[in-house]
């Protein structure tokens, strides 16, 4: 009896164990996959637009709630027209939250290579839909796409909810109406015959917003349906787009007595604000394509297949672990958004670089009358007797601090002897002078230094007219140099150098005619090389031009 017992208990606590094991491993595989869910909720999150829209000719506000955690709905805005997107996945959870990525991806190529037909924009889905799900789920999406010079609204749909529409002289909201099957429903699917054309006035007013609004019930199961939504808003017809969304998401939360709904509810309240001119729209800022940091980093992404000038990386933080794959993409215009210098120059004006700049960049970055000096190079032997007179004078100015004129002749000693003995090369890449080889420059040769100083900024440039440096060789030395670290004779070093200890660094480049180095510091803060200034590479590909390496 007491062997029996014995036995009991141990084949007791074994099971016991067993099962103590299990639970910690099903507790494992919950945590992990909860995470997993986590991860994606936010990297959903993380691409969605800001609740603010300001796009040429419309202004307005999104709100987003999502019943869980991977949510279907999304809206994305942008591009030379205002192209609007709202749209609704069937079911919840992580499958739906796959079909909103793999919409994101299909709309980004269409949208960034100026594709602004709504028609053109949905069948294109349509097809990444159907291969992507094969019919286990399906996406309405409505889409608008506003021409803001003359306010030409076209709307294509493919199974969404009508949006609304109020013209600024009327009383009352109406429902625009276009039909089609949801994303993913059918190959034969062609929006093109179902979508129809408007023309807004400025001060007309569009509300767009997924079914999770109308459908969402009560306790006691009513519906909040499209007969109260219509009444709040032909009620208020007035109130700005941030009453109107406040509102309306206050009259949903009393109605259904909670904010856990059991759909996911978005609502875009846009006014047509004003026309864009016919002349502002050419060569200006509207035909940039801007790459968000965060869409960027969550995945392959296909580049638009354009003039890499007109591409602009944002970056929301450091991107220096970005540089070999912006060399691979030919990504070589990078602006910090939250950075205060590039606050101070300008935005529009610094995106607007890509055009035909003026003679020197330096004047056009710092414009007014800064306090500026120019040295001409007539031998290499000038560069140390110049080198001395620039410090000195710098010295005299009383306002500077010791790092940046530190860091200043630095990047000038790097920039002349790129000047001097790495750019001037042939046409196959060789070097027509060895390094510091002393020689007279010839009468059409030119090496020229400029230095600008302002009450809050300093500037460097320097010109010669060779054009040999690229922005791949660009980018691939200082990704080496960030990879490898700096080490003295490698080339690269001095291109790595004047990124680092300078606040922004601009280089435009005329193939084979003519290079421009510029460098500005903010004397207002002081240097910091663990910060990733921005870089922009102008690149104006006249000509076919071999590409061969070029030290520095």
């Amino acid at each position: 009896m007491f062997l029996a017992t014995g036995l009991d208990i141990t084949e007791r606590k074994a099971a016991e164990k067993k099962v103590q094991i299990a639970n910690n491993e099903l507790a494992q595989l919950t945590a992990r996959l909860q995470g997993e869910v986590n991860l994606a909720a936010t990297l959903q999150r993380s691409i969605l637009p800001q609740p603010v829209i300001e796009l040429p000719g419309l202004q307005g506000l999104a709100n987003l709630l999502t019943s869980s955690e991977v949510g279907g709905d999304y809206y994305k805005v942008g591009g030379h027209h205002s192209i609007l997107l709202i749209g609704d996945v069937s079911g919840h959870g992580v499958a739906a939250g796959t079909m909103v990525g793999a919409a994101k991806a299909g709309v980004y190529p269409l949208i960034h290579e100026g594709v602004t037909s709504p028609s053109e924009i949905l069948n294109s889905l349509n097809e990444t839909m159907r291969v992507t799900a094969q019919q286990s789920l399906l996406m309405t999406m409505a889409c608008l796409s506003l021409d803001a010079r003359n306010g030409k609204l076209v709307f294509a749909n493919a199974g969404h909810v009508l949006p609304y529409l109020l013209r600024e002289n009327s009383n009352h909201w109406e429902m625009i109406e276009a039909s089609g099957l949801p994303l993913g429903k059918s190959v034969n699917s062609d929006y093109l015959e179902t979508a129809i054309d408007l023309t807004l006035n400025v001060g007309d007013r569009l509300f767009l917003y997924t079914d999770g609004l109308v459908e969402e019930e009560s306790p006691t199961g009513e519906a909040f349906g499209y007969d109260r939504l219509e009444h709040l808003l032909n009620s208020n017809r007035d109130a700005d787009a941030e009453t109107l969304r406040n509102l309306i998401m206050e009259a949903l939360r009393q109605h259904c007595r909670s904010t856990a709904y059991t759909d996911d509810v978005t609502i875009l309240v846009i006014t047509h604000s004003d026309r864009v001119s016919q002349a502002s729209t050419v060569n200006e800022v509207s035909d940039i394509i801007r790459i968000s940091e965060n869409f960027y980093r969550h995945g392959e992404h296909p580049i638009p297949r354009i003039s890499k000038e007109y591409v602009v990386f944002m970056a929301e933080q450091g991107y220096a672990d970005l540089l070999t794959r912006f060399s691979q993409d030919g990504i070589c215009r990078i602006l910090p958004r939250h950075d205060d210098l590039c606050h101070k120059l300008g935005w529009e004006h610094l995106l607007s670089q890509h055009h035909e700049s003026p003679d020197d960049d330096l004047y056009a970055l710092m414009p007014g009358q800064p306090d500026r000096r120019q040295f001409q190079l007539t031998h290499t032997e000038d560069k140390a007797f110049i080198m001395e007179e620039i410090q000195a004078w710098l010295n005299d100015q009383g306002n500077l601090p010791k790092d940046h004129i530190e860091a200043l002749m630095v990047i000038l000693d790097e920039m002349t002897e790129n000047s001097l003995y790495a750019a001037p090369r042939d046409g196959k890449g060789v070097a027509y002078y060895r390094k510091g080889e002393s020689r007279e420059l010839s009468e059409h040769e030119e090496v020229r230094i400029d230095i600008a100083i302002s009450d809050d900024l300093l500037g460097l440039m320097i010109t010669d007219n060779w054009g040999t440096l690229t922005p791949g060789v660009f980018l691939r030395n200082i990704a080496h140099a960030m990879e490898k670290g700096v080490e003295a004779g490698v080339g690269g070093v001095g291109l790595y150098m004047m990124w680092r200890l300078s606040d922004y660094l601009q280089i435009r480049v005329h193939p084979q005619k003519r290079t421009q180095v510029t460098t500005l510091w903010d004397i207002k803060n002081p240097i910091d090389m663990d910060t990733d200034s921005g870089i922009q590479f102008i690149y104006h590909n006249e000509y076919e031009v071999v590409s061969f390496p070029v030290g520095a």
